[in-house]
């Protein structure tokens, strides 16, 4: 196609690195640290938001926000997550996984926003700054509340586009087995069989005596899981043994709404 008009493409190039320029921080006035999710909510690492009052090369001031992930954690969790490498994990999907999937995305013109935040940096393996995405306007959902139909075929096409995207890498090679790990539910150990028992004992008292917001009316199916948590322990390894090649992508690995942030627009 030719230009309607001569352009002087280095004046352009100049332009950008202007732009961004005039918006680095030049200077730090206040910093501000808090926990960014409420007690209970987050077992695993320490989050806070650290909010910095900033000013920039343009001499503009402007309130800047990150979240710090800390493996730190209370001795119990850490207890019980030896040997998962939870943290490590997490790292380097962000600085591996993640970066892959971005370049797939703009090989092939996906201007649809990553399903994740942005990684600033990390130390190795115990903390990562990472974007704070409430600052995009996106929050976390009750728990306790469950999710609507809306929410959830946004959860499920979200899962579908980050599968497809993996499947691209693995048929590629730039996930090979080395990159592979354990599905949690698929192990045989004392510590899965100890969690996933416990899990099935509490959801199935819930459901028998109605407890938080189950109401009335699942007090038979309750009491049917009761009796086959062991059986469902392993089916869960039967299916992770004996699985179909053809669906094999790179699985989140702990989706449950605390992990998720939705964006909530106003047009």
């Amino acid at each position: 196609m030719e230009n309607p008009v001569e352009l002087d493409t280095q004046w352009l190039g100049r332009l950008l690195k202007k732009h961004y320029k005039d918006e680095e921080p030049a200077d730090i006035i206040k910093v501000d640290v808090e926990s960014a999710v409420p007690k209970g909510e987050n077992y695993t690492s320490i989050v806070m938001r650290v909010k910095m009052n900033i000013v920039t090369h343009s001499g503009c001031k402007k309130t800047f926000s990150l979240i710090v992930k800390s493996a730190k954690t209370s001795k119990e969790a850490a207890e019980a997550l030896k040997g998962f490498s939870v943290f490590r994990n997490e790292t380097k999907m962000f600085i591996t996984m993640l970066k892959q999937m971005e370049a797939l995305m703009e090989e092939f013109g996906d201007k649809r926003d990553t399903l994740w935040a942005t990684l600033y940096g990390y130390e190795p393996y115990s903390i990562m700054v990472l974007e704070d995405l409430k600052e995009k306007n996106f929050a976390l959902i009750d728990r306790t509340g469950w999710q609507d139909l809306d929410h959830s075929l946004l959860v499920l096409r979200s899962l579908g586009r980050y599968h497809a995207m993996t499947k691209v890498l693995i048929g590629r090679g730039l996930i090979d087995d080395s990159d592979k790990g354990h599905f949690f539910a698929g192990m045989n150990n004392p510590l899965k069989i100890s969690v996933f028992n416990g899990a099935i004992h509490m959801l199935s008292k819930a459901l028998i005596n109605k407890l938080g917001s189950w109401p009335a009316g699942w007090e038979d199916i309750g009491k049917r899981i009761q009796k086959q948590k062991d059986v469902l322990c392993n089916t869960l390894e039967e299916l992770y043994i004996n699985d179909d090649k053809k669906f094999e992508v790179l699985n989140h690995g702990d989706v449950w709404s605390s992990n998720m942030m939705f964006k909530k627009m106003e047009y």
